[in-house]
């Protein structure tokens, strides 16, 4: 039986639609206990600027509220805000923002820092955003592809779409773990305008 008990059963691993060029580099730690790979994936300008908006662009205040315990509402600044809870040092993300990303990445830095005094300490952070252009582009809630209408979230045509995707794991010992994925879409017009964004909120993460 595994040691661990699981609060929220594993995380969802939503697939990415991403062009094989890039004009952005990948960075990428070279610390064997704390590792990072960050990557942003475009062909130009333009689509990186997609990106850049994309990661800017933060969900309503109010649906974050909404998922924070009530007692917690004060915690939540007025602005910036993406997250919506805290598991033991973690801050658990509601929206892929650049705040995010940026926290995540420097909670590895701070780690590799610190220098390796437990060897039972780990941690991993990987985030690609691609960008791509489709005639047509059909959406489904996270975890569904191309199934019955009630998963249906829209359709769209001539659009920029760019897809986020975040994975993190934390594990300080065997009764100490926290490993999540968490998606992001955000939908474009052809002048790079933002049409809608799927996906935030709470998403599963496994915690023992």
């Amino acid at each position: 039986m595994n040691k661990r008990a699981l609060v929220f059963f594993s995380f969802i691993v939503a697939p990415l639609l991403m062009s094989n060029c890039s004009n952005n580099p990948t960075s990428i730690s070279e610390n064997n206990s704390f590792t990072k790979s960050i990557e942003r994936i475009s062909n130009n300008e333009f689509e990186a600027e997609l990106i850049t908006k994309a990661e800017l662009a933060y969900p309503p205040r109010d649906s974050v509220l909404a998922a924070v315990f009530p007692w917690q509402h004060d915690l939540i600044p007025d602005t910036e805000y993406w997250w919506y809870r805290k598991f033991g040092p973690v801050y658990l993300p509601f929206a892929l923002t650049i705040d995010a990303i940026d926290y995540y990445e420097s909670f590895i830095d701070s780690l590799a820092a610190e220098g390796q005094d437990d060897v039972f300490k780990t941690a991993e952070l990987g985030y690609t955003a691609a960008v791509e252009f489709h005639e047509t582009f059909e959406i489904y809630e996270l975890g569904h592809t191309n199934q019955p209408e009630e998963h249906f979230l829209g359709a769209f045509e001539d659009v920029f779409v760019v897809e986020m995707f975040l994975r993190f794991r934390y594990e300080c010992f065997v009764h100490c773990y926290l490993g999540m994925g968490h998606s992001r879409i955000v939908v474009f017009d052809e002048d790079g305008n933002i049409l809608e964004i799927f996906y935030d909120g709470i998403q599963p993460v496994a915690v023992s």
